[in-house]
């Protein structure tokens, strides 16, 4: 219960959803390539609408970088929150 009241915890449990986020967004697309051979960034099986496809294919991209871009900068802030 003390663990909660410290800062770096909380920047330590916002780390492990944000590598959740990235195991999710880069390994599960590869997951469902390999076992169901559905590509959800074309979801040509899925659907025909080219603009559901394109926004998903996007999403995808988006979230997948902002999840590895975001990872080191909560360590850096966390590198400096206990260095000061």
């Amino acid at each position: 219960r003390r663990l909660r009241k410290q800062v770096t915890a909380c920047y330590l449990a916002a780390l492990c959803i944000i590598e959740i986020g990235t195991c999710f967004t880069g390994l599960l697309r590869q997951f469902i390539l390999d076992a169901f051979k559905i590509d959800i960034r074309t979801m040509e099986q899925l659907t025909t609408n080219i603009y559901i496809r394109t926004t998903s294919c996007r999403i995808h991209i988006y979230l997948t970088y902002v999840f590895l871009r975001l990872s080191p900068i909560i360590l850096v802030i966390v590198t400096i929150q206990r260095y000061l």
